[in-house]
């Protein structure tokens, strides 16, 4: 197996047909399928399907993307490192985070400090974040609640409560606080499975011994603002996430500490790259 094969083999899955890869690596297309029999000839399998329409990757071949992907990302680190060894910091960081507000602040002072950096900012919840990164699709991730994991390094940000919110014209609209036992069948408004504001206030609740009653999901947290806005039930938030919106009231929970830990997380593997641990050290070093 030689680099070269898999490189021409990453190029195809990627690009979908012989011809787009050897346009992208600047090689003949002659070239680009004889590294790919070669690759299947040695190991006996079969890493695409010939068709008029392209290239159809096997499951062989999706599985060897994974790792392919890994190593594309690690050649474009190594070749950064070269590259920028003595240099001003250049390149584009990805970030994936599960929301603007604790990101924009580090983004402000990393571009401060490192102004030919390029920003892309996906944000997402926190099972899309986790995915992004391990795919090699993101660089960095922030999320609240982030698990201790190998493979995964972790900063933390911060710690926020969370509480509810509710529409100006709901009766708890001019209420500070309410009690945990005061939600019983009170109809509420949740995110989508994955989000850890969610799974937070629903800990609180088995905890508690109460039941709301959820009539609506929604899939993101700017959709459920608006349904608590329009007055369609109580939504749960983290109050760093509030923002100065005059449609709506915040209430917290006086019987219950519901809290959330934001994160900084990266992969192991990529915390040594200038980029990722440029914006670690911006985090780390607010000054």
């Amino acid at each position: 197996m030689q680099f070269t094969q898999l490189r021409a083999f990453h190029a195809v899955a990627t690009s979908g047909s012989f011809t787009a890869a050897a346009k992208r690596l600047h090689i003949s297309q002659p070239a680009i399928t004889q590294h790919i029999k070669e690759l299947e000839a040695a190991y006996e399998t079969e890493l695409f399907i010939r068709t008029r329409q392209g290239a159809q990757i096997t499951a062989v071949g999706f599985e060897l993307l994974e790792v392919t992907s890994a190593m594309m990302e690690l050649e474009k680190s190594a070749q950064s490192i070269l590259e920028e060894a003595g240099r001003e910091l250049i390149g584009t960081l990805r970030i994936a985070a599960d929301g603007p507000f604790h990101s924009i602040d580090i983004l402000k002072r990393f571009r401060a400090e490192h102004p030919k950096v390029q920003v892309e900012l996906e944000v997402g919840n926190s099972t899309t974040i986790e995915t992004r990164l391990r795919s090699h699709q993101a660089d960095v991730g922030v999320l609240a609640d982030a698990q201790a994991i190998d493979g995964i390094e972790r900063l933390q940000l911060g710690v926020e409560e969370i509480g509810l919110f509710v529409g100006h014209d709901h009766p708890w609209a001019k209420r500070d606080s309410i009690a945990m036992a005061e939600l019983e069948g009170v109809e509420m408004i949740r995110r989508e499975k994955g989000s850890r504001t969610r799974d937070a206030f629903e800990r609180a609740c088995r905890s508690a011994g109460v039941s709301p009653t959820y009539r609506m999901e929604l899939g993101s947290r700017e959709a459920v603002r608006e349904a608590v806005a329009a007055g369609l039930g109580v939504g749960v938030v983290n109050f760093a996430e509030v923002g100065s919106d005059p449609r709506v009231s915040t209430i917290s929970v006086s019987d219950a500490e519901i809290r959330s830990a934001e994160y900084l997380i990266a992969l192991s593997s990529r915390r040594s790259s200038r980029l990722v641990s440029a914006f670690f050290a911006s985090v780390s070093d607010p000054s």
